[in-house]
């Protein structure tokens, strides 16, 4: 009789084998279905979810093993407008470009503010793998961000967005609430949270990284409105290329 379910489960839907691999703490009910703690009932709590993988998945298709060289820490950011369309994504360069600033959300912020057609981020939402710092989040603000999700909370330079409170312009910014996100904190806190960018080199990060990029390949929507835009997502990945060149920002006047 075992074997008989084995067979058929096989069969009829080979997800079921490859959602084993997808999390390691995924509890399997009878129906096969991948059990999460949280739990995305609407449509935009589901785009969240899928956000906040696909900005870990990009940043570790260009993962560094050494903060202190290459091109610099493995941060990512990504815009998405209010249609669920990711319109621009940056990671940190403070090592290639010698430039402290260049943190991935001001990358983020100056490569989209060079389009014609935006000159604010208003109706954009940022979502970016680590809690902003105070530099990035005083320059979301400026830039009439009303929206940021972050996978990872910063103890050291986070709770920026609180410290702006008394400031005209609002931005709601909250922790993302996949199962990853309380994973790496708690990670992070193991290493007696001395230094996060190191932390964010190291072989625990990674895999958890690439945990989070089979987890965004498996993922199965419960609202048919986004199926769409996790298939852009998907698609909008693979067109970027891990590569040792920095992408030149150019700031020009715009006619």
């Amino acid at each position: 009789m075992f074997l008989k379910k084995t067979i058929i489960i096989c069969i009829i839907s080979i997800n079921c084998i490859i959602l084993i691999n997808c999390n390691s703490a995924t509890v399997k009910t009878k129906k096969s279905r991948t059990q999460h703690k949280c739990f995305h009932h609407s449509i935009q709590e589901e785009r969240d979810h899928i956000f906040s993988l696909f900005v870990m998945a990009m940043t570790q298709q260009d993962w560094q093993t050494d903060h202190k060289n290459g091109r610099g820490y493995n941060i990512g950011a990504i815009l998405v407008d209010n249609k669920g369309k990711i319109i621009n994504w940056a990671r940190n360069c403070v090592n290639a470009t010698y430039n402290g600033t260049q943190h991935a959300e001001v990358r983020l912020v100056l490569k989209e503010l060079t389009k014609k057609e935006n000159k604010k981020l208003t109706n954009l939402t940022i979502y970016s793998t680590l809690e902003p710092c105070i530099q990035c989040a005083g320059m979301l603000t400026l830039q009439n961000s009303k929206r940021v999700v972050y996978v990872q909370k910063d103890p050291t330079f986070g709770n920026t967005f609180k410290l702006l409170k008394n400031y005209p312009r609002k931005v709601n910014a909250s922790q993302s609430c996949i199962t990853i996100a309380k994973e790496i904190d708690d990670a992070f806190s193991e290493t007696s949270g001395n230094n996060i960018v190191e932390f964010l080199s190291s072989d625990q990060a990674d895999k958890l990284y690439k945990k989070a990029s089979i987890q965004l390949k498996c993922f199965s929507v419960r609202n048919k409105e986004n199926r769409e835009i996790l298939n852009n997502a998907m698609e909008y990945l693979n067109q970027i290329q891990a590569s040792a060149n920095v992408p030149v920002i150019t700031i020009q006047a715009i006619k």
